[in-house]
């Protein structure tokens, strides 16, 4: 056995090594490439021994398994995959000026994700939640949910987030442990379906949110504001409030019409309360939140959050409350007041729809949800135009995708990529879908 050599697609051997040949034995991962290029001063011979194999030879892709022996003059550009379950050993012979990495000529190209090699992606995988431990959180996504963190207060926890602020984690199948953005640039973008396929980012975040004190009162931009000031996308959500105390509610929307001369001046005397909405809340209530719209959760809510892919939050007033360090926390007076709608609010009566099955929490260009109360088993029709969320909120239970079974249970979030199929959710709980 020669000197092994590690890369980030695999290793190889270096068996002999000649003024003018060469011979390794290469070792690709599974899904894994060893991407395009060629060389000026060598011919290669490959022999696959194991595994099946992708080969692309100036541009022309077909597939390889054992046995197979593939000539590579030199000037033609190459390129190779492992399609299979196995890893890809191939016996690579090379011939002429052996120049090493000097006679590596790169050609440009984009990376390749696992549904371009013809991988089928798994029909669903389980996430893990990143956690937020801002100061106005409880103890309850611990104590209820039994979420496994270590933080002495938890406010939110993204069950399913690919925003760089804090992404979810894979917690089951061949990509466990990977952060979800990166599951899905392994993948490939046809998880999603065509519905995101304009979309430069992936477009939902969903949270549960403790709120042990009142969160600010706070704004957020729409697409147009936040693209041009902030480089992200703007802001509408839906609140589902799932368990409440006495005397728990929400804040939404002016009581009247008002200037931004009287906000301003309100926020600087403690006075913005007054010219609030106050919503006293119960378990199952449905607050939809438009971009432009002043809002905060009062003390005693846990909530279930469905919100475009974004962290833009304007602060516009916070008690004069201090940070762990003793600061005012900041506020975003100048912006807030930039995309605040000062009229009164009316309450937004989101497009509803109950059936048998199920009842539609909200219906809005940005994202859709319903809600499942299952008491034995109920079958939903899954499409290949879009993705789906899976957040269990009550009980347990059992998803099935074709062969594929998995359990949920309360607290727990699972991703469903684009696909025709029908989903069985079995068990006794309340699961909230949302897709676009």
């Amino acid at each position: 056995m020669g000197t092994t050599f590690y890369r980030s697609w695999g290793y190889y051997e270096q068996l002999i090594e000649e003024n003018n040949y060469r011979i390794r034995r290469v070792y690709l991962f599974p899904g894994k490439t060893i991407y395009e290029h060629k060389h000026g001063h060598r011919s290669e011979n490959w022999t696959v021994v194991n595994g099946t194999a992708q080969i692309t030879l100036d541009g022309v892709s077909k597939t390889y398994h054992i046995k197979d022996n593939i000539d590579i003059p030199n000037g033609v550009s190459h390129q190779i995959s492992n399609i299979g379950d196995d890893v890809v050993v191939f016996v690579e012979t090379a011939v002429g000026e052996i120049l090493h990495g000097d006679d590596m000529i790169s050609v440009p190209v984009s990376d390749v994700n696992e549904t371009q090699l013809g991988y089928l992606p798994e029909p669903m995988i389980k996430l893990t939640p990143a956690f937020k431990d801002y100061l106005w959180g409880g103890t309850k996504l611990r104590d209820i949910y039994r979420k496994p963190c270590d933080y002495d207060i938890i406010a939110e926890s993204w069950e399913l987030s690919a925003h760089e602020a804090g992404q979810s984690i894979v917690a089951s199948g061949k990509h466990k442990g990977q952060k979800f953005g990166d599951y899905l640039e392994a993948v490939g973008k046809d998880v999603l379906g065509w519905k995101c396929s304009p979309l430069q980012s992936f477009p939902l975040l969903i949270k549960f949110i403790d709120a042990k004190g009142n969160l600010s009162v706070q704004v957020h931009p729409d697409d147009d504001y936040a693209l041009e000031n902030e480089n992200q996308y703007g802001k509408n959500e839906m609140w589902y409030v799932i368990d409440t105390e006495p005397g728990a509610g929400l804040y939404v929307g002016f009581n009247r019409d008002v200037s931004r001369e009287e906000v301003e001046k309100r926020v600087k005397n403690n006075t913005i309360m007054e010219v609030l909405n106050f919503y006293p809340t119960k378990p199952g209530d449905v607050f939809f939140i438009p971009a432009g719209t002043v809002h905060a959760i009062g003390a005693g809510n846990l909530i279930c959050e469905i919100q475009q892919s974004s962290n833009c939050t304007y602060r516009l007033y916070d008690y004069d409350r201090r940070d762990k360090f003793g600061n005012p926390r900041e506020l975003h007076l100048q912006k807030a007041l930039d995309v605040l709608n000062f009229n009164k609010y009316t309450v937004q009566k989101p497009e509803t729809e109950t059936t048998d099955e199920g009842s539609t929490l909200v219906r809005c260009k940005y994202f859709e949800s319903t809600l499942y109360d299952v008491e034995d088993t109920v079958s939903i029709q899954l499409d290949n135009d879009r993705f789906y969320s899976v957040v269990c909120i009550k009980g347990k239970g059992t998803l099935q995708i074709g062969d594929m079974k998995m359990d949920i249970k309360s607290g727990e979030s699972v991703f469903v990529p684009a696909q025709r199929d029908r989903m069985c959710i079995s068990g006794n709980n309340s699961i909230i879908i949302s897709t676009i």
